[in-house]
């Protein structure tokens, strides 16, 4: 730059000496450094703006908006990310004022004495307006502050409030007693709005646009491949579709073995977009905050209430919406795929019997009664439930004349009311309703057959619990089973009439894998016991079901698997009755063929969604409207997300080092197809 300036200064005779490789190389070097420079700004965090070389007085005003955004993303990550409380927050914003406004005071002083040393005569107010700058946190300290800034401007969706009815509560003031109506209401994240807020990621919109169409009808592995996404051509001939997972569960945020127990329960409602692909849709942040409501509410107007509002989105999402993202808009539609949850979220979200112990056909899927299960294995030897005979029972049971009437319809057809889940626009909840492993599976059958498997070995002497506990304690499990470990299991839990072995889903996991082996291998358990090979039986059973991909032939294998395993339950355990989980099993095959692996529909990740609330409402005092601070704090984290300088979706992703492309395309196929076939 020096060498440009003295040949400017040495006037035109100069210039016209130039010859004309000077000039290009002049030239050249320009343009890189102009190119060098977009890229600077091309890597930014995408709130600069693009700069010049002059710097005037509109610069200072972007880079005032920049600094702003920046200081309050900071406080938004650092309360959201990192989980401090808002007293915290607001200490760190005005102490971060206090110390840059102490340096900016030194770094005037300075300067200005060190102008006085020069014999410059500069008035000390004209000091004060240059370095009258406005500190970072100025005007976002306070949380009511921020809120109003990010809501000008970030993309933040604001919780709304539903109301449902209303109930009366006594007050008691200074010893009267009073009658006070209190509205009954819940929170709802409107589902447009939140689509927007999440595809307003670069990268995320990608990976929804640019979703494979290919598909292998041998294999089972994501929703993609099921029969209900495959068949619905909706998803197939709009170009951005979305497939809308939702979920439902109840949390306790306060102590489970309190009395306050229970008093504070509420229930969540998720989404997760069946887009995504299944290494990214596993990922917290790809599950989202739908609707809070409190358990007692929802006990005296049903779930109804909510799925109402959630209709009303769907509807909406059905015909189509444009959204301006980035300055391009899309025409997006979307339909609600499949809703997963345990057992009891499943019935409530039907409509059907939450508990099918008091009800006499007590699946789902079927009409099965419980003589049907305990004689019955195989799925076509039971009536099939359809949205004409749901219709059908749901009228007959609201045309009920009285209530001992209507109970007695409801006990017979497992019904508790008619749900609107079934206006959901292309929506059967006869048949897009997945059974979860986790509870059918982890929570349910395998403690259930394993706890009587090892009451008879104990019994017959082949094992001693100690010596079981100790292998289970002592065994040295490896890195990624460290966290999953299982814990030894009381002889009371299996001598007694507890349904559990005091384990977590994912313990039953790493249980079930190495059972086998300690049984066989370091109890030397005889391998042709006839117990040993049916626990062996369900341990085989549970690797096909969490398999991620599975074969067309698998799934048939595994039909016929479930329904020996079922009969050889009878024989072995007689005076044992078949519980309606181990009725789910022969549902299974099914809907993996409905929906893929079930790996990729199972409510583990979803459940671990709520440690963030119970996270973020540890130590809270005030429970008066616990589910608007819920919310609040859900859409300040949602909000924050797409404020980091790389979103929390992508931070475990694997950076791979050179590649080298496969010129043999088909020659790689064949030999991966035979690898999985065999």
């Amino acid at each position: 730059m020096k060498h440009h300036i003295d040949m400017m200064d040495a006037g035109p005779d100069v210039n016209n000496e130039m010859n004309d490789a000077q000039k290009d190389r002049i030239i050249n070097n320009n343009n890189s450094i102009e190119d060098m420079n977009d890229i600077e700004m091309a890597n930014d965090d995408g709130y600069r703006e693009h700069e010049e070389d002059d710097f005037d007085v509109n610069d200072v005003e972007r880079a005032h908006s920049f600094d702003k955004r920046k200081a309050v993303s900071f406080i938004i990550n650092l309360k959201e990310m990192h989980r401090i409380r808002e007293t915290a927050a607001e200490d760190v914003a005005s102490r971060v004022n206090n110390i840059v406004d102490s340096y900016i005071n030194i770094l005037k002083r300075r300067l200005y004495n060190y102008m006085q040393g020069l014999d410059n005569e500069i008035p000390e107010h004209t000091f004060n307006d240059l370095f009258h700058i406005e500190l970072p946190f100025n005007g976002v300290v306070t949380a009511h502050e921020r809120k109003k800034y990010i809501k000008e401007n970030f993309l933040y969706v604001e919780p709304e409030t539903v109301h449902v009815g209303q109930r009366l509560r006594v007050l008691r003031q200074r010893g009267h007693a009073n009658l006070d109506v209190v509205r009954d209401t819940f929170i709802y994240i409107p589902l447009t709005e939140s689509i927007e807020q999440l595809l307003q990621n670069k990268d995320i919109l990608e990976l929804v646009i640019n979703q494979p169409t290919e598909r292998n009808d041998r294999f089972y592995s994501d929703i993609q491949t099921g029969s209900v996404y495959c068949q619905n051509v909706h998803f197939q001939q709009n170009q951005i579709a979305l497939p809308i997972v939702l979920y439902f569960d109840d949390v306790d945020i306060c102590n489970p073995m309190s009395k306050r127990a229970g008093t504070h329960k509420i229930g969540l409602f998720y989404y997760s977009l069946g887009n995504l692909p299944v290494s990214y849709r596993s990922r917290l942040p790809a599950i989202r905050l739908l609707a809070v409501i409190k358990r007692n509410i929802m006990n005296k107007h049903n779930i109804n209430v909510v799925l109402e509002r959630i209709k009303k989105d769907l509807e909406t999402l059905s015909t189509g919406i444009t959204l301006n993202i980035h300055g391009n808009e899309y025409n997006i539609v979307g339909w609600c795929l499949c809703f997963v949850g345990d057992t009891l979220a499943a019935h409530e979200f039907g409509g059907f019997k939450t508990g099918v112990g008091f009800a006499f056909q007590k699946c789902r899927s079927c009409e099965c009664t419980f003589n049907d299960m305990q004689e019955n294995f195989e799925e076509h030897l039971f009536i099939e439930r359809n949205l004409d005979r749901y219709d059908d029972q749901c009228y007959e049971l609201s045309m009920a004349q009285t209530l001992s009437v209507r109970d007695v319809i409801s006990r017979s057809y497992g019904i508790n009311f008619r749900s609107l889940a079934r206006d959901f626009p292309n929506f059967d909840l006869t048949q897009q309703i997945p059974y979860d492993i986790m509870h059918v599976i982890f929570e349910g059958v395998a403690v259930y057959e394993i706890k009587l498997v090892l009451k008879v070995l104990l019994d017959e002497r082949f094992i001693v619990i100690t010596e079981m506990n100790n292998l289970i304690e002592n065994f040295s499990y490896g890195y990624a089973n460290r966290s999953s470990q299982p814990t030894s299991i009381p002889a009371k839990v299996i001598n007694g009439n507890e349904t559990t072995l005091k384990q977590s889903a994912s313990s039953m996991i790493v249980l079930m894998r190495l059972l086998p082996f300690f049984l066989i291998d370091k109890l030397n358990c005889p391998f042709n016991n006839q117990y040993i090979k049916f626990l062996i039986e369900l341990c085989e059973i549970t690797l096909i079901l969490l398999s991620p991909i599975i074969s067309y032939e698998s799934v048939q294998m595994l039909r016929f698997m479930i329904s020996s395993h079922l009969r050889q339950f009878k024989e072995l355990f007689p005076d044992k009755n078949i519980i309606p989980k181990q009725h789910y099993l022969i549902h299974l095959p099914s809907t993996i063929e409905k929906f893929g692996a079930l790996c990729n529909v199972w409510t583990m990740r979803f459940e671990s969604k709520h440690n963030f609330v119970k996270e973020r409402m540890a130590g809270c005092h005030n429970f008066k409207n616990i589910e608007k601070s819920i919310s609040e704090r859900f859409a300040m984290y949602e909000c924050s997300l797409n404020l980091c300088d790389k979103h929390p979706l992508f931070n475990n992703d694997c950076m791979f080092g050179k590649t080298k492309p496969i010129h043999q395309i088909e020659y790689c196929k064949e030999k991966l197809e035979s690898f999985f076939w065999y």
